[in-house]
């Protein structure tokens, strides 16, 4: 991981209300279609535009997020989303 990937990892562990969907552990995947929704842990039907749009910060709860929250991914996660990033069709 380069210094500037390491800084953004830093920046995004230690300001959780600039998180992104992408950035957190309870993702399960990227969508392949501009028609896939996207889905969580907390959200298995599709997380809410409010949250997606961060109009609302989901370090806090929100109505029918099962009790989950906005956690980050693991630094071994973080490097994946950052290669997926350079590579994207890899």
């Amino acid at each position: 991981m380069s210094a500037s990937d390491e800084q953004t990892y830093v920046f995004y562990k230690s300001h959780p209300s600039k998180h992104s969907c992408r950035f957190c552990k309870h993702l399960h995947h990227e969508p392949m279609t501009a028609h896939e929704l996207l889905v969580c842990d907390a959200f298995p039907n599709g997380i809410p535009e409010e949250i997606l749009g961060l109009q609302f910060d989901h370090i806090n709860p929100h109505p029918g997020d099962n009790g989950i929250q906005y956690e980050p991914r693991s630094l071994s996660g973080m490097k994946a989303i950052f290669r997926k990033w350079k590579n994207p069709t890899e």
